[in-house]
């Protein structure tokens, strides 16, 4: 790795992996005040499962887009100099 870098998707995945752990803190919340009431107990896996696969898309085009970012940007600082502060 120190010679040739990290494999190809390292980063992408090991971020993407990363925030759909973060992303699933809310759809955690989202099943806990869903099985608060009596009887409905059984239905916070249920809220849980569906909020965190809700979440996943907008995860993946999360980090797709600040990848672009920052591969864009370091092209343009190749072929215009850095940026003026």
């Amino acid at each position: 790795m120190a010679e040739y870098g990290p494999p190809y998707g390292f980063w992408f995945f090991g971020k993407c992996t990363l925030w759909a752990a973060v992303a699933a803190v809310p759809a955690g919340m989202a099943g806990a005040f869903a099985s608060m009431s009596r009887g409905h107990e059984d239905r916070g896996w249920l809220v849980l499962v569906a909020v965190w696969v809700a979440l996943l898309p907008g995860v993946y085009f999360g980090v797709r887009w600040h990848a672009r970012r920052r591969r864009h940007a370091a092209r343009a600082e190749r072929l215009y100099g850095p940026r003026p502060t």
